[in-house]
């Protein structure tokens, strides 16, 4: 597809890994409008599997989301509509939640994101890997309480098992914490990468970033997801990875063909050759004239002057 006249590759993998249930859920909400002048629209939704139906929750938000954005709604009020669905869900089945990463990229240059939980927004642009998003887990929490001088590195080292225990998730009780920005700027050569912590969980961002340094686009995704179960790992979670690469080319639908520069470059030198032609035609036929012209008019002799008186 094209964003605002640059071309956009998609692309994503999708491996259950060991568990039972696939509970991850995806999506790319693509622009209606013929020149595309809607939002592109990037989803990853992972379905709580402690919980009731996680692959049925990432659906509703992923459904839900690309509705929203398609529609023309903020992130953050496809999140609330998303939390209330799932609410309601949870009043007849038990309790039910789900994580959710989704960025918008706007032809105008412009985007925004929104993060709920523990998955991942990524920002590749020349060569270095940039997280956009905080994970919503309590060692996050744990690290500021450090960091305020509230609690004791030790006292935060006891906790450790519950690192990464979820403090925000669509469908908890209470309103959940949404981290959102409203203020992204894209650019030629961006590569914009979503992920579940399938992938986060086993590698690490410097691994990642050498990953995407070396792969082309089109084989990123699949790329990462080699690596992760290259890892040997006897278990790992449901892995998702969504990518959206804005190459690098400028505007082509406004550049006319090659065939057409050709063209008219193979027009202009004819004309300039005729003209330079007619003109050393018209220099010669001038001098050939001129040369006539004295042979049948000999040159008059000198006036005599005149002697004496």
């Amino acid at each position: 597809m094209k964003l605002s006249g640059y071309k956009v590759f998609l692309e994503n993998e999708h491996d259950q890994g060991t568990r039972e249930l696939q509970e991850d859920y995806f999506s790319f909400s693509i622009p209606r409008e013929p020149e595309g002048e809607g939002p592109l629209g990037l989803i990853l939704a992972d379905g709580m599997g402690g919980l009731t139906d996680g692959a049925t929750t990432s659906v509703v938000v992923v459904d839900t989301f690309c509705e929203g954005i398609r529609s023309g709604e903020p992130l953050e009020q496809c999140a609330r509509r998303s939390h209330e669905a799932i609410r309601a869900l949870a009043d007849a089945t038990g309790e039910m939640g789900s994580t959710v990463v989704s960025v918008t990229l706007a032809p105008d240059g412009t985007g925004n994101w929104l993060s709920v939980g523990d998955s991942t927004i990524y920002l590749f642009r020349n060569g270095d890997l940039h997280q956009l998003n905080r994970h919503h887990v309590l060692g996050s929490l744990l690290d500021e309480a450090v960091a305020g001088f509230l609690i004791t590195p030790e006292e935060a080292g006891e906790r450790q098992p519950e690192r990464d225990h979820l403090i925000s998730y669509l469908g908890m009780p209470g309103a959940p914490l949404v981290e959102e920005c409203l203020t992204l700027l894209w650019q030629p050569g961006d590569v914009f990468l979503l992920a579940s912590d399938g992938l986060t969980d086993i590698l690490s961002r410097e691994e990642i970033r050498d990953i995407l340094r070396k792969s082309r686009t089109g084989e990123l995704c699949r790329d990462l997801l080699d690596a992760v179960k290259a890892t040997g790992r006897p278990e790992f979670d449901n892995t998702t990875i969504v990518a959206a690469s804005i190459l690098p080319t400028a505007r082509l639908e406004k550049e006319p063909p090659r065939g057409n520069h050709r063209m008219t470059l193979a027009l202009v030198l004819l004309v300039l050759a005729l003209i330079l032609v007619f003109l050393i035609g018209l220099s010669l036929g001038l001098k050939i004239g001129q040369d006539r012209g004295r042979r049948a008019c000999p040159d008059p002799p000198q006036i005599m002057k005149r002697q004496g008186p």
